[in-house]
């Protein structure tokens, strides 16, 4: 019988507001995982995708706290704007009604098997 971790995700559809100069943004960030029983060792791919509900442009977008406990950084596709050291997403600039996408694929490491493991992300602007 080969156990397998339980991935519990936390980040459907996180929203919070982001001030910058008496405007405001609605940033909506949600996770997208593809496989919530990875085993050991296995890279699995997570998807942040952030969206800006209006009504202004949100400014000096982060986003944080990306990869839960349990996971090692293997590669993601932000150009460079992603700092696995930091754990932490930056972007300049998100107009209303835009959306960003960031893949981040990590691995499950060894000892978490049978674990619950939860990823909760932080997007201010």
């Amino acid at each position: 019988m080969v156990l397998k971790l339980r991935f519990v995700c936390m980040l459907m559809a996180f929203f919070l507001t982001a001030f910058s100069s008496a405007q405001t943004s609605d940033l909506q960030l949600t996770l997208v995982v593809a496989d919530l029983t990875p085993n050991e060792g296995q890279n699995i791919e997570f998807k942040y995708i952030v969206k800006n509900l209006g009504p202004n442009t949100a400014t000096n977008l982060v986003v944080a706290d990306l990869l839960p406990v349990g996971f090692t950084y293997v590669s993601d596709d932000s150009g460079g704007l992603y700092n696995s050291g930091t754990d932490t997403y930056t972007y300049p600039t998100l107009n209303s009604g835009a959306t960003k996408n960031l893949k981040i694929i990590a691995y499950a490491n060894a000892g978490t098997n049978g674990s619950t493991l939860t990823a909760i992300g932080i997007a201010t602007g």
